[in-house]
């Protein structure tokens, strides 16, 4: 299942079709609520090529799923191989199927990477958290411009 859209669409139905699994691909295109199809996935892949500082991570993370990423621009200082997530050179196919198929097998690893999304997501993301640490900024730049 790929949630949302892009300009390779024409190429992955290409690519799915001559390789004979399209019965079991479905792109939804633009939606408004993707958790919805979160709640579906086993494993969370987001294999960008490029990407900035990436939000699906921490929903991914709050939705208990294991996750395979690519590893590119922003996407490390989120995601830590082994750790939270799984990181897949950009483009690399063979990587990120191999990566999905490691979750698969070991439960152990998944269990890790769960366990250790859900801490990140609460430590890291906590919306109370970071709202307050910019309160505490904003009064320490009041307090010095007087």
């Amino acid at each position: 299942m790929i949630v949302g859209n892009g300009n390779q669409e024409a190429e992955i139905r290409k690519y799915v079709e001559d390789n004979g699994f399209s019965n079991s691909l479905h792109i939804t295109g633009w939606v408004d609520n993707p958790m919805s199809y979160v709640e579906l996935f086993d494993v969370a892949c987001l294999l960008s090529r490029w990407e900035g500082l990436e939000l699906a991570f921490p929903e991914y993370m709050m939705a208990s799923k294991p996750i395979v990423a690519s590893r590119v621009d922003a996407i490390p200082n989120i995601i830590r191989d082994g750790e939270n997530g799984l990181l897949v050179g950009v483009d690399d196919a063979t990587g990120a199927s191999k990566a999905v198929l490691r979750i698969y097998q070991d439960d152990e690893l998944k269990n890790r990477l769960v366990t250790q999304g859900m801490e990140d997501v609460h430590n890291r993301f906590n919306a109370r958290r970071v709202s307050e640490e910019h309160g505490k900024l904003f009064e320490t730049l009041s307090m010095t411009e007087e």
